[in-house]
């Protein structure tokens, strides 16, 4: 059955910005809590998570010395009273994110392969005169300004029909409802769920769309881990029932197994200034 609508993941699916916020919200535990917890160690726990639950599972590592995060001394009583700190870190966090997307190269902020994904269904498959457009929609657990920033600096925010983002809905993934609701808006345009295709980067994005009923790939290319966790993802993935592919050019050629509709003939994306 033909692909006439995907849903698209954002960070570390479209934009290359994993790391980048990792870099923002180790600033702010800093800056906020006196705790110390590289971007790395952060991508290694908090990799795909909402906010409030990245930071409640930092926050208490913090508190039983655990992954290597340290507190200082001075800002030890904080800890006990954490959440009550969470919106100013997440102030912090978003402020800091936008200063570093702001002066991130414009060729490293898309995910490596995403553009030509992106031009392979919006031109590739268009030899008719008669084109189907395709729906693009995006479902993140990131906040719609960064979201909007993100990819708006990429050129492509025009492209996507619908944004849904952790401050629109109750749940954040891997609860089904974001992506419930992206269904609803396709069906609303004559769009079935069969017809829907998924692609996100982690496994909070598998278990959303699996269990909205979608089909669903990874894609792999933004993961800066050891090949071993690599590895154990993609086991993981694979058995909750995604496709798992290492950069776009595997979901291209999953792309060419499934008869498609004609598309619509787009402008060459511009990034922005």
């Amino acid at each position: 059955m033909a692909i006439k609508a995907i849903i698209f993941d954002c960070d570390g699916t479209i934009v290359d910005s994993s790391y980048l916020h990792a870099v923002a919200s180790s600033y702010a535990l800093k800056s906020v809590l006196g705790i110390d917890a590289s971007p790395e160690i952060l991508l290694e726990l908090t990799g795909g998570m909402d906010a409030r639950k990245g930071y409640k599972l930092i926050t208490k590592a913090a508190q039983n010395n655990q992954h290597g995060i340290t507190v200082d001394p001075e800002c030890s009583k904080k800890l006990a009273i954490a959440n009550t700190f969470f919106e100013a870190f997440k102030k912090q966090a978003d402020h800091q994110y936008l200063e570093l997307l702001e002066h991130h190269p414009l060729d490293k902020l898309l995910v490596k392969g995403f553009q030509d994904f992106f031009d392979f269904i919006t031109y590739e498959a268009s030899r008719s005169a008669f084109y189907t457009p395709m729906l693009n929609i995006i479902t993140s657990n990131g906040s719609t300004p960064n979201v909007k920033a993100s990819v708006g600096r990429s050129g492509y925010l025009k492209y996507f029909s619908l944004i849904i983002c952790r401050n629109d809905v109750e749940h954040a993934k891997p609860h089904p409802e974001m992506v419930l609701r992206a269904i609803a808006y396709a069906k609303a345009q004559g769009i079935q769920p069969h017809e829907i295709l998924y692609i996100g980067d982690t496994m909070a994005d598998v278990l959303a769309a699996r269990d909205a009923g979608l089909k669903v790939c990874t894609v792999l290319a933004a993961h800066y881990t050891s090949d071993e966790k690599k590895a154990k993802l993609r086991d993981e993935m694979e058995a909750a029932g995604a496709h798992v592919f290492e950069c776009y050019h595997g979901v291209m050629g999953l792309f060419r197994k499934i008869p498609q509709p004609m598309r619509h003939v787009a402008v060459k994306v511009a990034p922005a200034a």
